[in-house]
Formats: C-alpha cells, sequence, structure tokens
C-alpha cells in the first residue's frame, strides 16, 4: 500500500512530557503493526488553531491528528468542513473521530475512593492553566465529593504552576491556609498530574506530614515516577501510549477506507494502587 501522510497538530507547550508519550504511542503503531506512514508536524499556539485551516486540506495530508486544543478550537472545528479525516485526542465532538478519556468519571471515582475509604476531608492539587479535560476532572472530583458527603473546604483547594515547584507550592500554600484559619489539614488529596504530584510529596516530606498515615495521595496520569517516588503513589492511569497508537491506527484505517464517519474510542482509567493510598475496601 502507498504511504499515507498525516499531520499531527501539536500545541506549544513548557511541558511536553505527555506529547512526547503520545508521539511513543505513534512509534509503537508503525513498529508493531508495519503501517506506511509519514508523520509531519505542524505547531500551533492553543486557541490559535484556525490559522491553520490551509493545512487541513488534502494538498497537504491525507488525514490529520489534533492535540491539546482549548474550546476555541474545536468550535473552529465545528464550524468548519475539511476534505480529510481529522480526529481529536481527548476531545470529544459528534462530527470528528476522537480516542479519549472520562476526565468527569476520573475525578468522580476519585471521591467515591476516599469516601470509601473513610475519609472526611479532603483536599485537591491541580494547575492553574488547565483545558477543558482538566475542568471536567475537577467539576467530576467536586460533584463526587458533594454527593459522597465529603468536606471539601474551599481552602484545600490548590491552584498553582503546572510543575513540580506548583505542588510546592501548593502545599504550602495549603498549610499556612489551614494555620491561619485554625483548621485541620485534609487527610486525603486528589493531585491533577504527576509533575504536581512529586512536588506535593516531597513537600510533604519536609513538613513532617506522613503519606499514607497522615494524609492519602492519589495522582492522575500515572507513569514511571509515581512507582519511584517513595512512598509509591496511587494513581488512576491514563494509557497515554496505548492512546497515541489507537489514534494513528484510526487515522490510517480512516484514510485507506476513504471516509470521514467518525470513529469513537474510550478508554478505561484503572486504579494504580500502590503505598500512598489503598484500593476500594472489598
Amino acid at each position: 500500500m502507498p504511504r499515507v501522510v498525516v499531520t499531527v497538530f501539536m500545541p506549544f507547550m513548557t511541558d511536553i512530557k505527555v506529547v512526547s508519550r503520545i508521539l511513543y504511542g505513534f512509534q509503537k503503531a508503525i513498529v508493531e503493526g508495519g503501517l506506511e506512514v509519514k508523520i509531519v508536524m505542524q505547531t500551533f499556539l492553543v486557541g490559535e488553531l484556525y490559522k491553520y485551516a490551509d493545512e487541513i486540506s488534502g494538498r497537504v495530508c491525507d488525514g490529520a491528528i489534533i492535540l491539546g486544543m482549548e474550546e476555541g478550537d474545536v468550535s473552529f472545528l465545528r464550524e468548519n468542513n475539511f476534505d480529510v479525516p481529522v480526529l481529536l485526542f481527548n476531545r470529544v465532538t459528534e462530527k470528528y473521530s476522537t480516542v479519549y478519556v472520562d476526565d468527569y468519571e476520573v475525578g468522580n471515582k476519585v471521591a467515591r475512593l476516599f469516601k470509601a475509604r473513610g475519609h472526611k476531608n479532603v483536599g485537591l492539587v491541580l494547575p492553574a492553566q488547565r483545558g477543558k479535560a482538566g475542568n471536567m476532572r475537577k467539576l467530576g472530583f467536586l460533584d463526587g465529593c458533594q454527593e459522597c458527603g465529603l468536606d471539601i473546604n474551599p481552602l484545600y483547594i490548590c491552584e498553582d504552576i503546572l510543575h513540580v515547584n506548583g505542588g510546592k507550592n501548593a502545599v504550602d500554600e495549603l498549610i499556612a491556609r489551614c494555620e491561619k484559619a485554625g483548621v485541620v489539614l485534609p487527610t486525603a488529596m486528589f493531585v491533577f498530574i504527576t509533575e504536581m504530584t512529586v512536588g506535593v510529596m516531597h513537600e510533604l516530606a519536609l513538613n513532617g506530614i506522613r503519606v499514607p498515615e497522615n494524609m492519602e495521595i492519589v495522582s492522575y496520569g500515572d507513569n514511571f515516577m509515581e512507582e519511584q517516588m517513595f512512598p509509591s503513589v496511587t494513581a488512576v492511569k491514563m494509557e497515554v501510549e496505548e492512546m497515541g497508537k489507537r489514534c494513528l491506527e484510526i487515522i490510517v484505517q480512516l484514510i485507506r477506507l476513504g471516509t470521514k464517519e467518525p470513529s469513537v474510542s474510550l478508554f478505561p482509567t484503572p486504579l494504580v494502587v500502590r503505598m500512598s493510598c489503598g484500593g476500594f475496601p472489598e
């Protein structure tokens, strides 16, 4: 079969760890599946995908995979038609193919876990700048806390930069807030992303807050860092590499079939239980 050309639209971002894992998934699809694919990378600024409308065209490529959009970018795609198949990574529309996870369910699952483990006061650490997926995860967690009767005091919700230092800052802010208000620290905390989890674990240890004895921690993402930290960190797993692999498999299939009919692939988000937090009681 002739080689197909797939343009991957990748947003400019300071942290590219997730993107590198997606790209590894593309490589797996090519090597393991013997796909004849040429991948062309196109960087765009979040919110400015519309500037590349002419690049999503049969004159340039046979299909497109688009990563890391904000709502404005998704609206641009909804309002336009393209002559090649388009697939979105972790964004859902009725118009285009997608490979995604249920971010709302991720947050809700962590809330149910904390309830099942007997916690009453729980906290949340998340990046100040986040897209729709992050907002849905936050909403799922907050809704789950309300449904489970958990106290999610606003003092326990800490936002900072998406970085190890952001996790450290969040813990320092949490401790300072609780001391000033004369309230106890939460006994469990959901951290939105691996990089911040590293900082959270470091700062808790420096302040003599023992994990899991004084506070249980659950992270989201799950890569080698959660496994290598001590104590190792329980995480809800996003199977990024396999999602990337599936993206390329689907777009190539659509190109070969000559169809733009949407293909939807929902990935599971299993809980990987380690030392920082136990699992659901049996």
